[in-house]
């Protein structure tokens, strides 16, 4: 299917194009609906990137969009921050009629992985433990100018995302064959691997640490470029969590008493919004193969 195949030419095409594939809203702050082709594409990316996930023996499992506020503390989010109060969703009362905020949208893959992790023992032999998730994040967008609609695709307050966790024990002599340096290079083949096959401009690099969360240790973002903006856009990353996590919310390797904590090398393969956004402008004339 090439949605973008349709509408060839200069920029009324172009505008043309989007407005058969993008409708957008003003019912919602920055909303939009994927039309047609580019819904059914969507939905393409999506079991595109399971497939290649699980082609690569990462386990999918399923997880929930709210969670409470011991996994959102767990994975380090300040929940007393601007951006987390936008998260807020579902407002409950306690035992005395009192109101209190108990559910939060999420808002990184990793919450997904460390609610599924919290207060479990893994045998040594079970590792390193690949595992993916499929579903929606949402983070509030601050100053992003409106004037042009098409910054709600390029920063959407929510996405699907197809994402990757590697749990595994960080004590070399346990498990000699997995190591932080191996599962990073196998994230970024991954990345490479799969972006290389739609043939859109990308990068990988390494964030700055001033920029990193309180959980990261090490990151590496996977950005597209946009021509209309002129700037590389992230839609991927992998990130090297150490065991900050697995203490927090007890994630064990072998017994309780034995004292040790998985490690997590966690990331997103892509961000669905944002590579749509991509891949639909940078193929104005039409892509060179089809997306499947």
């Amino acid at each position: 299917m090439d949605p973008v195949n349709r509408c060839k030419g200069g920029p009324a095409d172009e505008d043309r194009r989007w407005a058969e594939l993008v409708e957008f809203t003003e019912d919602a702050p920055r909303g939009y609906f994927l039309r047609g082709d580019l819904a059914e594409m969507e939905l393409e990316v999506i079991a595109k990137a399971q497939n290649f996930l699980d082609s690569h023996s990462f386990l999918l499992i399923s997880g929930p969009h709210l969670f409470q506020a011991a996994i959102m503390e767990g994975v380090g989010e300040d929940l007393r921050s601007p951006d987390q109060l936008d998260a807020f969703i579902v407002h409950t009362e306690d035992s005395h009629g009192s109101p209190f905020r108990s559910m939060y949208l999420a808002n990184s893959p990793l919450v997904n992985f460390a609610a599924y992790l919290t207060n479990c023992q893994v045998r040594l032999t079970a590792l390193p433990l690949r595992l993916q998730s499929s579903g929606r994040i949402y983070r509030p967008r601050r100053g992003v100018p409106d004037e042009n609609r098409r910054f709600r695709l390029f920063y959407p307050s929510q996405t699907h995302c197809v994402s990757f966790c590697s749990a595994f024990s960080s004590d070399e002599s346990l498990n000699p064959v997995t190591s932080i340096d191996i599962l990073i290079k196998e994230a970024l083949e991954c990345f490479q691997q799969f972006y290389t096959q739609f043939g859109i401009p990308f990068r990988i690099k390494n964030k700055a640490a001033c920029f990193l969360r309180s959980s990261e240790a090490f990151r590496l973002d996977v950005e597209v470029w946009l021509p209309s903006l002129g700037a590389w856009i992230e839609c991927g990353h992998a990130a090297f969590h150490a065991d900050y996590v697995s203490r927090r919310l007890r994630s064990h390797v072998g017994m309780v008493d034995e004292g040790r904590f998985l490690s997590l090398v966690q990331g997103s393969l892509v961000e669905l919004t944002p590579f749509l956004a991509a891949y639909l402008e940078h193929y104005a004339s039409g892509p060179p193969d089809r997306l499947a």
